[in-house]
């Protein structure tokens, strides 16, 4: 009877540590997320007035990414417009998808056409991947300096 416990614990642990492994494996690293943050920032150099953020100093949160697909949470200095910013890989650097204010992006507004278009499965990992990592507390990186573009 103590043996099956023992395997029943075991087990468990297990499948714990299992499950959260995949939440770790989307994270986007501290330097990838500097990279969004600098894609960012040149987006809002070259449309300063009329950018989706709605404001000039955007720091990056969470992010989750899986292969050439980013999304992550956005939050200006002062902390009121927020939401969360998609992104692909392309021509060697990040480059911005769909921009959401005050919500977040679903798996439907990341499915679509185009170069930003993202498959349905990994849309999804990417909301859910996202979701996970809210609650991990990770801190906002300071608005990066704008970089050239392709």
């Amino acid at each position: 009877m103590r043996h099956r416990l023992m395997n029943v614990v075991i087990l468990n642990v297990i499948l714990v540590f299992a499950g959260s492994a995949s939440v770790i494996a989307g994270q986007a690293s501290v330097e990838t997320r500097v990279r969004l943050s600098e894609t960012v920032a040149s987006y809002i150099h070259d449309y300063p007035k009329s950018n989706g953020f709605q404001t000039n100093l955007v720091e990056i949160g969470a992010a989750a990414t899986d292969g050439q697909f980013a999304l992550a949470d956005w939050r200006s200095v002062d902390g009121k417009p927020h939401g969360q910013v998609a992104f692909y890989y392309l021509c060697d650097h990040w480059n911005l998808g769909k921009i959401s204010m005050g919500s977040p992006l679903s798996v439907q507004d990341l499915v679509g056409v185009g170069f930003s278009a993202v498959p349905r499965a990994v849309a999804s990992k990417l909301v859910s991947d996202l979701r996970a990592l809210e609650v991990e507390h990770i801190a906002y990186l300071k608005p990066a300096k704008a970089t050239g573009s392709c």
